[in-house]
Protein backbone atom coordinates (compact mmCIF):
# COMPACT_ATOMS: atom_id res chain seq x y z
CA UNK A 1 0.00 0.00 0.00
CA UNK A 2 0.79 3.43 -0.81
CA UNK A 3 2.56 5.59 2.56
CA UNK A 4 0.75 8.70 2.42
CA UNK A 5 3.05 12.02 2.03
CA UNK A 6 2.72 14.81 4.01
CA UNK A 7 2.12 17.85 1.91
CA UNK A 8 1.71 15.70 -0.91
CA UNK A 9 -1.25 13.04 0.02
CA UNK A 10 -2.76 15.22 3.07
CA UNK A 11 -1.48 18.42 4.67
CA UNK A 12 -1.46 19.27 8.22
CA UNK A 13 -3.41 22.73 9.01
CA UNK A 14 -1.05 24.70 11.01
CA UNK A 15 -3.80 26.96 12.34
CA UNK A 16 -5.54 23.97 13.77
CA UNK A 17 -2.27 22.85 15.42
CA UNK A 18 -2.31 26.08 17.22
CA UNK A 19 -5.65 26.54 17.53
CA UNK A 20 -6.04 29.95 16.24
CA UNK A 21 -8.00 31.12 13.50
CA UNK A 22 -6.48 32.14 10.04
CA UNK A 23 -6.61 35.66 10.07
CA UNK A 24 -4.99 35.57 13.82
CA UNK A 25 -1.72 38.03 14.05
CA UNK A 26 1.87 37.09 14.65
CA UNK A 27 1.42 38.35 18.44
CA UNK A 28 -1.93 35.74 18.46
CA UNK A 29 0.20 32.76 16.79
CA UNK A 30 3.22 33.47 19.11
CA UNK A 31 0.82 33.24 22.14
CA UNK A 32 -1.00 30.55 21.47
CA UNK A 33 2.32 28.43 20.46
CA UNK A 34 3.92 29.42 24.29
CA UNK A 35 0.39 28.36 26.08
CA UNK A 36 0.39 25.07 23.81
CA UNK A 37 4.22 24.34 24.32
CA UNK A 38 3.87 24.89 28.20
CA UNK A 39 1.32 21.60 28.40
CA UNK A 40 3.83 19.31 26.23
CA UNK A 41 7.00 20.74 28.29
CA UNK A 42 9.11 17.73 28.99
CA UNK A 43 9.32 18.40 32.96
CA UNK A 44 5.46 17.86 32.97
CA UNK A 45 5.96 14.46 31.33
CA UNK A 46 8.09 13.21 33.62
CA UNK A 47 7.34 9.72 34.58
CA UNK A 48 4.08 8.76 31.93
CA UNK A 49 4.05 5.73 29.56
CA UNK A 50 6.55 6.01 27.11
CA UNK A 51 3.60 6.09 24.41
CA UNK A 52 2.59 9.54 25.66
CA UNK A 53 5.82 10.82 25.91
CA UNK A 54 6.06 10.25 22.38
CA UNK A 55 2.56 11.69 21.58
CA UNK A 56 3.48 14.64 23.25
CA UNK A 57 7.10 15.21 21.41
CA UNK A 58 5.30 14.55 18.69
CA UNK A 59 3.06 17.23 18.84
CA UNK A 60 5.83 19.49 20.26
CA UNK A 61 7.55 18.99 16.84
CA UNK A 62 3.91 19.85 14.75
CA UNK A 63 3.40 23.25 17.01
CA UNK A 64 6.89 23.93 16.41
CA UNK A 65 6.57 23.77 12.48
CA UNK A 66 3.23 25.38 12.44
CA UNK A 67 4.85 28.51 14.32
CA UNK A 68 7.88 28.41 11.72
CA UNK A 69 5.22 28.87 8.99
CA UNK A 70 2.92 31.08 10.41
CA UNK A 71 5.17 33.60 11.45
CA UNK A 72 7.58 33.90 8.67
CA UNK A 73 5.18 36.17 6.53
CA UNK A 74 6.87 35.04 3.28
CA UNK A 75 6.70 31.16 4.38
CA UNK A 76 3.05 32.24 5.77
CA UNK A 77 1.53 33.60 2.37
CA UNK A 78 2.93 30.81 0.58
CA UNK A 79 1.62 28.57 2.95
CA UNK A 80 -1.71 30.14 2.83
CA UNK A 81 -1.95 29.89 -1.20
CA UNK A 82 -1.33 26.11 -0.74
CA UNK A 83 -4.39 26.06 1.80
CA UNK A 84 -6.66 27.68 -0.08
CA UNK A 85 -6.67 25.92 -3.19
CA UNK A 86 -5.98 21.78 -1.18
CA UNK A 87 -8.25 19.49 -2.67
CA UNK A 88 -7.00 16.41 -1.04
CA UNK A 89 -7.12 15.59 2.58
CA UNK A 90 -6.45 18.52 5.49
CA UNK A 91 -5.50 16.80 8.66
CA UNK A 92 -6.45 19.56 11.25
CA UNK A 93 -4.06 17.08 14.39
CA UNK A 94 -1.40 16.66 12.56
CA UNK A 95 -2.69 12.57 11.93
CA UNK A 96 -1.28 10.66 8.99
CA UNK A 97 -4.79 10.67 6.46
CA UNK A 98 -4.84 7.56 4.15
CA UNK A 99 -7.57 9.12 1.53
CA UNK A 100 -9.63 5.59 0.02
CA UNK A 101 -12.02 8.04 -1.77
CA UNK A 102 -9.07 10.50 -3.43
CA UNK A 103 -9.58 10.71 -7.27
CA UNK A 104 -7.98 8.70 -9.70
CA UNK A 105 -5.90 11.53 -10.98
CA UNK A 106 -1.99 11.21 -9.87
CA UNK A 107 0.31 13.72 -10.61
CA UNK A 108 3.08 10.90 -10.05
CA UNK A 109 1.37 8.74 -12.42
CA UNK A 110 1.65 11.72 -15.02
CA UNK A 111 5.15 13.07 -14.24
CA UNK A 112 6.27 9.10 -14.66
CA UNK A 113 5.04 9.64 -18.13
CA UNK A 114 6.67 12.39 -18.93
CA UNK A 115 9.69 10.97 -18.18
CA UNK A 116 9.10 7.66 -20.24
CA UNK A 117 6.66 8.55 -22.89
CA UNK A 118 7.77 6.50 -25.92
CA UNK A 119 8.39 3.49 -24.10
CA UNK A 120 5.08 3.67 -22.21
CA UNK A 121 3.31 4.12 -25.88
CA UNK A 122 5.05 1.10 -27.18
CA UNK A 123 4.07 -0.99 -24.09
CA UNK A 124 0.41 0.08 -23.76
CA UNK A 125 0.25 -1.35 -27.96
CA UNK A 126 1.75 -4.62 -26.84
CA UNK A 127 0.20 -5.42 -24.17
CA UNK A 128 -3.27 -4.18 -25.64
CA UNK A 129 -2.97 -6.66 -28.44
CA UNK A 130 -1.76 -9.39 -26.27
CA UNK A 131 -4.55 -9.15 -23.50
CA UNK A 132 -7.44 -8.45 -26.21
CA UNK A 133 -6.33 -11.17 -28.54
CA UNK A 134 -7.16 -8.81 -31.37
CA UNK A 135 -5.72 -10.15 -34.87
CA UNK A 136 -5.51 -6.89 -37.27
CA UNK A 137 -5.21 -9.49 -40.47
CA UNK A 138 -8.30 -11.61 -39.23
CA UNK A 139 -10.72 -8.23 -38.60
CA UNK A 140 -9.85 -6.84 -42.04
CA UNK A 141 -10.32 -10.15 -43.62
CA UNK A 142 -14.08 -10.44 -42.16
CA UNK A 143 -14.14 -6.96 -42.58
CA UNK A 144 -13.55 -7.18 -45.83
CA UNK A 145 -15.92 -9.92 -46.66
CA UNK A 146 -19.16 -8.30 -44.51
CA UNK A 147 -18.60 -5.04 -46.01
CA UNK A 148 -19.04 -7.05 -49.68
CA UNK A 149 -21.61 -9.65 -49.48
CA UNK A 150 -25.19 -8.05 -49.69
CA UNK A 151 -26.78 -10.51 -47.49
CA UNK A 152 -24.31 -11.93 -45.43
CA UNK A 153 -25.37 -15.24 -43.62
CA UNK A 154 -25.88 -15.57 -39.93
CA UNK A 155 -22.17 -17.06 -39.56
CA UNK A 156 -20.74 -14.48 -41.08
CA UNK A 157 -22.19 -11.74 -38.98
CA UNK A 158 -21.56 -13.94 -35.85
CA UNK A 159 -17.74 -13.23 -36.88
CA UNK A 160 -18.33 -9.86 -37.65
CA UNK A 161 -20.02 -9.28 -34.57
CA UNK A 162 -17.37 -10.83 -32.71
CA UNK A 163 -14.20 -8.98 -34.47
CA UNK A 164 -15.93 -5.83 -34.01
CA UNK A 165 -16.29 -5.98 -30.49
CA UNK A 166 -12.71 -7.62 -30.15
CA UNK A 167 -11.06 -4.56 -32.09
CA UNK A 168 -13.43 -2.41 -29.76
CA UNK A 169 -11.62 -4.63 -26.61
CA UNK A 170 -8.45 -3.69 -27.86
CA UNK A 171 -8.96 0.37 -28.71
CA UNK A 172 -9.85 0.21 -24.88
CA UNK A 173 -7.03 -1.37 -23.48
CA UNK A 174 -5.25 0.94 -25.96
CA UNK A 175 -7.02 4.06 -24.92
CA UNK A 176 -6.37 3.28 -20.93
CA UNK A 177 -2.37 3.42 -21.21
CA UNK A 178 -2.99 6.64 -23.05
CA UNK A 179 -5.28 7.76 -20.39
CA UNK A 180 -2.59 6.91 -17.47
CA UNK A 181 0.30 8.76 -19.72
CA UNK A 182 -1.91 12.01 -18.71
CA UNK A 183 -2.39 10.86 -15.38
CA UNK A 184 -5.69 8.83 -14.65
CA UNK A 185 -5.99 5.59 -13.48
CA UNK A 186 -8.34 3.02 -13.90
CA UNK A 187 -9.86 4.42 -16.95
CA UNK A 188 -10.81 1.52 -18.43
CA UNK A 189 -14.02 1.18 -15.99
CA UNK A 190 -15.39 3.86 -18.01
CA UNK A 191 -18.60 3.44 -19.81
CA UNK A 192 -18.84 2.94 -23.25
CA UNK A 193 -21.46 5.27 -24.91
CA UNK A 194 -22.60 6.29 -28.25
CA UNK A 195 -21.39 9.67 -27.97
CA UNK A 196 -18.09 8.49 -26.68
CA UNK A 197 -16.07 11.64 -28.14
CA UNK A 198 -18.60 13.75 -26.89
CA UNK A 199 -17.51 12.52 -23.52
CA UNK A 200 -14.09 12.16 -23.50
CA UNK A 201 -13.73 15.11 -25.36
CA UNK A 202 -15.42 16.64 -21.36
CA UNK A 203 -12.88 14.27 -19.47
CA UNK A 204 -9.85 15.38 -21.16
CA UNK A 205 -10.69 18.94 -20.36
CA UNK A 206 -11.36 18.43 -16.72
CA UNK A 207 -8.32 16.23 -16.20
CA UNK A 208 -6.23 18.64 -17.93
CA UNK A 209 -7.70 21.59 -15.44
CA UNK A 210 -7.12 19.02 -12.67
CA UNK A 211 -3.39 18.43 -13.51
CA UNK A 212 -2.43 22.12 -13.91
CA UNK A 213 -3.88 22.71 -10.38
CA UNK A 214 -2.31 19.71 -9.17
CA UNK A 215 1.40 20.70 -10.23
CA UNK A 216 0.66 24.69 -8.64
CA UNK A 217 -0.03 23.07 -5.81
CA UNK A 218 3.16 21.62 -6.12
CA UNK A 219 5.40 23.73 -6.81
CA UNK A 220 4.48 26.25 -4.28
CA UNK A 221 5.02 23.03 -2.15
CA UNK A 222 8.88 22.91 -3.59
CA UNK A 223 9.12 26.95 -3.32
CA UNK A 224 7.88 26.63 0.65
CA UNK A 225 10.47 23.47 0.76
CA UNK A 226 8.50 20.92 1.97
CA UNK A 227 8.25 17.64 0.11
CA UNK A 228 6.89 17.78 -3.49
CA UNK A 229 6.86 15.81 -6.56
CA UNK A 230 8.43 18.23 -8.81
CA UNK A 231 11.90 18.79 -9.34
CA UNK A 232 13.94 22.09 -9.98
CA UNK A 233 14.43 22.07 -13.92
CA UNK A 234 17.85 22.08 -15.32
CA UNK A 235 18.85 25.46 -14.80
CA UNK A 236 16.75 26.68 -11.80
CA UNK A 237 18.43 24.15 -9.06
CA UNK A 238 20.33 26.03 -7.67
CA UNK A 239 19.55 29.01 -5.31
CA UNK A 240 16.26 29.64 -4.05
CA UNK A 241 13.20 28.29 -5.97
CA UNK A 242 11.80 30.64 -8.51
CA UNK A 243 8.18 29.46 -8.52
CA UNK A 244 7.17 31.53 -11.38
CA UNK A 245 9.47 30.11 -13.69
CA UNK A 246 9.04 26.46 -12.34
CA UNK A 247 5.25 26.60 -12.81
CA UNK A 248 6.20 28.48 -15.99
CA UNK A 249 8.19 25.52 -17.12
CA UNK A 250 5.98 22.38 -16.23
CA UNK A 251 2.68 24.31 -17.45
CA UNK A 252 4.35 24.77 -21.06
CA UNK A 253 5.28 20.89 -20.49
CA UNK A 254 2.39 19.72 -19.30
CA UNK A 255 0.54 21.48 -21.80
CA UNK A 256 2.64 19.65 -25.22
CA UNK A 257 2.23 16.24 -23.55
CA UNK A 258 -1.73 16.94 -23.33
CA UNK A 259 -1.49 18.07 -26.91
CA UNK A 260 -0.26 15.43 -28.23
CA UNK A 261 -1.86 12.80 -25.95
CA UNK A 262 -5.23 14.13 -26.46
CA UNK A 263 -4.77 13.70 -30.00
CA UNK A 264 -4.31 10.17 -29.89
CA UNK A 265 -6.91 9.70 -27.80
CA UNK A 266 -9.41 11.54 -29.37
CA UNK A 267 -8.62 9.67 -32.63
CA UNK A 268 -8.63 6.34 -30.78
CA UNK A 269 -12.21 7.50 -29.17
CA UNK A 270 -13.46 8.38 -32.55
CA UNK A 271 -13.00 5.03 -33.52
CA UNK A 272 -14.61 3.38 -30.78
CA UNK A 273 -17.99 5.26 -31.37
CA UNK A 274 -17.47 4.06 -34.78
CA UNK A 275 -17.49 0.66 -33.51
CA UNK A 276 -19.88 1.02 -31.13
CA UNK A 277 -22.51 2.29 -33.57
CA UNK A 278 -21.70 -0.58 -35.62
CA UNK A 279 -22.12 -3.10 -33.07
CA UNK A 280 -25.61 -0.78 -32.04
CA UNK A 281 -26.75 -1.53 -35.76
CA UNK A 282 -25.82 -4.66 -36.13
CA UNK A 283 -27.29 -6.27 -32.80
CA UNK A 284 -29.66 -4.08 -31.74
CA UNK A 285 -32.18 -4.87 -34.16
CA UNK A 286 -34.43 -2.39 -33.56
CA UNK A 287 -37.90 -3.04 -34.73
CA UNK A 288 -41.90 -1.82 -35.07
CA UNK A 289 -44.89 -3.80 -34.32
CA UNK A 290 -45.53 -5.12 -37.51
CA UNK A 291 -49.11 -3.36 -37.59
CA UNK A 292 -47.07 -0.12 -37.31
CA UNK A 293 -49.29 2.13 -39.63
CA UNK A 294 -48.45 5.38 -38.23
CA UNK A 295 -45.78 6.70 -36.53
CA UNK A 296 -46.88 8.37 -33.51
CA UNK A 297 -45.22 11.03 -30.38
CA UNK A 298 -46.91 8.78 -27.72
CA UNK A 299 -43.77 5.33 -27.67
CA UNK A 300 -43.60 1.72 -26.27
CA UNK A 301 -40.62 1.00 -26.10
CA UNK A 302 -39.73 -2.56 -25.39
CA UNK A 303 -36.00 -3.89 -24.17
CA UNK A 304 -35.13 -7.10 -25.38
CA UNK A 305 -32.45 -9.51 -24.12
CA UNK A 306 -30.27 -11.55 -26.60
CA UNK A 307 -32.35 -14.41 -27.67
CA UNK A 308 -35.96 -12.21 -28.01
CA UNK A 309 -37.42 -12.23 -24.64
CA UNK A 310 -38.69 -8.60 -23.66
CA UNK A 311 -37.34 -7.48 -20.36
CA UNK A 312 -38.57 -4.53 -19.87
CA UNK A 313 -41.31 -1.82 -21.21
CA UNK A 314 -41.67 1.98 -20.67
CA UNK A 315 -43.77 4.41 -21.82
CA UNK A 316 -42.53 7.51 -23.51
CA UNK A 317 -43.79 11.07 -24.90
CA UNK A 318 -41.71 12.07 -28.04
CA UNK A 319 -41.81 16.17 -27.14
CA UNK A 320 -39.22 17.05 -29.98
CA UNK A 321 -35.41 17.50 -30.61
CA UNK A 322 -34.88 13.90 -30.18
CA UNK A 323 -36.38 13.95 -26.47
CA UNK A 324 -38.74 12.28 -24.53
CA UNK A 325 -40.19 12.32 -21.34
CA UNK A 326 -41.51 9.11 -19.31
CA UNK A 327 -45.04 8.65 -19.51
CA UNK A 328 -45.49 7.71 -15.90
CA UNK A 329 -49.16 7.72 -15.57
CA UNK A 330 -49.26 4.30 -17.92
CA UNK A 331 -48.47 1.08 -16.76
CA UNK A 332 -47.30 -0.84 -19.90
CA UNK A 333 -48.82 -4.37 -19.87
CA UNK A 334 -46.81 -7.66 -21.41
CA UNK A 335 -47.66 -6.93 -24.91
CA UNK A 336 -47.16 -10.65 -26.26
CA UNK A 337 -51.19 -11.12 -27.34
CA UNK A 338 -51.61 -9.24 -30.43
CA UNK A 339 -55.23 -8.59 -29.84
CA UNK A 340 -53.84 -6.09 -26.58
CA UNK A 341 -50.97 -5.33 -28.66
CA UNK A 342 -53.31 -4.01 -31.40
CA UNK A 343 -55.40 -2.25 -28.99
CA UNK A 344 -52.87 0.08 -27.87
CA UNK A 345 -51.64 0.73 -31.44
CA UNK A 346 -55.14 1.75 -31.61
CA UNK A 347 -54.99 4.19 -28.34
CA UNK A 348 -52.41 6.13 -30.73
CA UNK A 349 -49.47 4.70 -29.32
CA UNK A 350 -46.26 3.13 -31.08
CA UNK A 351 -44.57 0.09 -30.77
CA UNK A 352 -40.88 -0.04 -30.86
CA UNK A 353 -38.08 -3.18 -29.32
CA UNK A 354 -34.81 -2.89 -29.41
CA UNK A 355 -32.43 -6.20 -28.29
CA UNK A 356 -29.21 -4.51 -25.46
CA UNK A 357 -26.02 -4.45 -26.99
CA UNK A 358 -23.71 -5.65 -24.55
CA UNK A 359 -21.71 -3.41 -22.29
CA UNK A 360 -22.81 -0.87 -23.97
CA UNK A 361 -24.56 2.11 -21.66
CA UNK A 362 -28.43 1.17 -21.73
CA UNK A 363 -29.23 5.21 -20.88
CA UNK A 364 -27.24 5.57 -24.52
CA UNK A 365 -28.89 3.27 -26.95
CA UNK A 366 -32.42 4.18 -25.58
CA UNK A 367 -31.13 7.77 -26.82
CA UNK A 368 -30.45 6.35 -29.91
CA UNK A 369 -33.68 4.53 -30.46
CA UNK A 370 -35.22 8.10 -29.69
CA UNK A 371 -33.27 9.35 -32.43
CA UNK A 372 -34.16 6.66 -34.95
CA UNK A 373 -37.46 7.58 -34.00
CA UNK A 374 -37.40 11.55 -34.02
CA UNK A 375 -36.34 10.44 -37.34
CA UNK A 376 -39.15 8.64 -38.30
CA UNK A 377 -41.55 11.12 -37.68
CA UNK A 378 -39.94 14.00 -39.36
CA UNK A 379 -39.97 11.78 -42.78
CA UNK A 380 -43.77 10.78 -42.10
CA UNK A 381 -45.00 14.69 -41.65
Amino acid sequence: MHDPVEGVDYLVDHYSILEVPRDSTQEQIEEAFRTLLKQYHPDRLHGLAPTLVGQAQQKTRLLTVAKEVLTDPKKREEYDSILAGWEKPISKHGEVIIDLTSKSFSLGTLLGALAGDDAREQQGETLALQFSSFNPVTYELINEQMQSTKNPPPKLKQAYQEQVAQRDLYLSLKEGFLWEGIGLNGAGERDSTLDYVEQVDAEVSALKGQALRAVEQDVLLLAAGKRALLSPPAGLEKGPIDAHKVLAHYTARIGEHFEKKTEAIRSIAQERQELLNTRFEHEAEVTYHPKTLLYTSDLIVQFRKKGGDIVARMAFKYVGNNSVVPNDEIEVPVLDDEGLAQEWIDKGFTIVSFTLVGDIEIKSQLHRVIDLHGAKLLENK
